[in-house]
Formats: structure tokens, sequence, C-alpha cells
């Protein structure tokens, strides 16, 4: 079995506009970490975790849910980062990171403008439907 989550962080983190938007790579999977003070928020990062899906088990592809969330010190920095992962998933389909062969990401739940209530840092909440091979795929 592959390791989509891990394959999507990596794409996530790799050079790109998104990256540079960011300021490095700051995309996280389950969630942001926190220091021995908790997390040093609000800032330009996103966070993500798989919420479910469905296999094809004879197609050997998954179509797996993913809930992002773009933070921003502010709810405008918070929607450029939500604008720029939208353009990183976007824009490439059909690509191989690390055996991981995905097919493509489709938006389910446009960018929502929201709060962490415990918190109070700013986020877009985004989900996605990402299409991944169960099986690995060698790169060219």
């Amino acid at each position: 079995m592959i390791d989509a989550p891990a394959a999507l962080l990596s794409y996530l983190n790799a050079t790109s506009p998104l990256r540079t938007l960011l300021g490095g790579a700051f995309v996280y999977t389950p969630e942001v970490p926190g220091g021995p003070n908790g997390p040093t928020m609000p800032r330009k990062a996103i966070a993500f975790r798989g919420t479910g899906g469905f296999t094809y088990p004879m197609l050997r592809a998954q179509d797996g849910r993913v809930s992002f969330r773009c933070y921003g010190s502010t709810h405008v920095e918070a929607m450029s980062v939500y604008r720029a992962l939208y353009d990183r998933l976007h824009d490439t389909q059909n690509f191989i990171v690390g055996g991981v062969g995905f097919h493509g990401a489709n938006e389910d739940v446009p960018g929502q403008p929201l709060e962490d209530p415990r918190t109070g840092w700013p986020f877009v909440h985004t989900v996605y439907t990402v299409k991944v091979a169960t099986v690995p795929i060698p790169s060219a």
C-alpha cells in the first residue's frame, strides 16, 4: 500500500509558488506543530488530514477526501494561502511523488474563511478529493 499523505506532504512542500508564499516548508499533517509553550501561530501555513474517501479495488485507485486549513496572520493572508494551494493542486495533474501516482484533485468544498475557536487564528477551510493509485508507480 502507498503512503498518499506523505507523498502529498512532499509535493506541497516542494519548490513552487506555494512554498515561496509560505516562506518555506510550512505544510503539515495532521496539524501545525506546537512548541513547549504551544504553537507560534498565526502565520502562513497549511495543515491537512484525510477525512475518508472511497477505494476502487479493481482499478487499484482511491478517491481520498482531504481537509485543508490554510492559515494566515489575517483573514486576507489566509485567503492568499488558500488561493496558492488551489493553484498548486489544480495546475498539475497526473504526477508521481515517491512512487505515489496522483491522477487529479477536485475541490469539493470551496474555501470558507473561519477562526479556530480555541486560538482565534484565522484560516480558510477547504476539502478536496484526491485520486491516487493504490499501488506504487515507478518514476520515469
